[in-house]
């Protein structure tokens, strides 16, 4: 039994259009589970970044207390509230300075500050961080507030920092004032991934923010409002004139000279892995 040309036409007609559903369904799904793997990927990579950002916060905080309830620590401000009118000399800053080092574990900071009686004095800790006159100035600035430990991200010389701080009463008119500063730098930036392709920035709403990362912030595109949202992913940005999957995380708010401004965490991962993926995929079906 032969069958007409139309009858041949018909089933030929079935087969193309089979083929086209099926390579639509594929290639949807495909690009679908690319898409959905970029996201899981770009999500995991900014929540390992923020994990260790506050796991910094933490390490400050536990030196902080850690100084603060060490008995030597206690018997050393005993010691200084016994001393005659020489207690301001730059000796007795050093001596709180060996305790602290002593007493604590701050080989990852960069810098310890202590202040007594408008006394300023500074111990580098990281010798990669450079020092300068006008950085002293900028200690010299920094205020405490509270007796009791406590973290704030400031800007220090246009460069944000964590500090943590607190005050002890040697007398009635006399402060020993702590500060424990890391510096939220390049390098800082560079080992909150672990993934050596993830590239890390801060945005913050102020002047200071953008004299801290320029040399990358002038590539950023503007993100959209973030509004009240904890975090945004959006893919296939431009970035450093290269395609990038990026997060973005509200970190806090902190007080500068404009005011409360919001902290963002940026973390980009590039996304030519998925791009390569798709081109070949295409390749395959066509």
């Amino acid at each position: 039994m032969k069958l007409s040309t139309k009858s041949w036409m018909f089933f030929i007609s079935v087969i193309v259009f089979q083929a086209i559903l099926t390579v639509s369904f594929l290639s949807y799904y495909l690009h679908k589970l690319n898409k959905e793997e970029a996201l899981k990927e770009i999500k995991e990579e900014g929540k390992l970044v923020s994990d260790n950002y506050y796991s910094w916060k933490r390490h400050i905080w536990k030196n902080l207390v850690t100084i603060k309830n060490n008995p030597s620590w206690n018997k050393f401000i005993g010691d200084f509230s016994h001393k005659n009118s020489d207690l301001n000399q730059k000796i007795d800053l050093q001596k709180v300075l060996n305790n602290i080092i002593e007493i604590s574990n701050v080989s990852r900071l960069d810098y310890i500050v202590v202040r007594l009686n408008q006394i300023t004095l500074q111990q580098q800790i990281n010798p990669a961080t450079k020092f300068s006159t006008e950085l002293l100035s900028h200690f010299e600035k920094l205020t405490v507030e509270k007796q009791h430990p406590y973290i704030e991200n400031k800007p220090i010389n246009d460069q944000l920092s964590l500090v943590g701080s607190f005050f002890d009463k040697i007398n009635e008119q006399l402060n020993i004032e702590i500060f424990l500063v890391k510096f939220l730098d390049q390098p800082f930036l560079k080992n909150l991934s672990l993934n050596r392709k993830a590239q890390n920035l801060f945005y913050l709403e102020a002047e200071t923010g953008k004299k801290v990362n320029q040399q990358i912030l002038s590539e950023v595109e503007i993100f959209g409002q973030m509004q009240d949202k904890l975090y945004e992913t959006r893919l296939t940005v431009t970035f450093n004139q290269n395609q990038h999957n990026r997060i973005i995380q509200k970190i806090e708010d902190i007080e500068t000279q404009k005011g409360s401004q919001k902290l963002y965490l940026v973390t980009f991962m590039p996304n030519q892995p998925y791009a390569s993926r798709l081109i070949l995929m295409y390749e395959v079906l066509f």
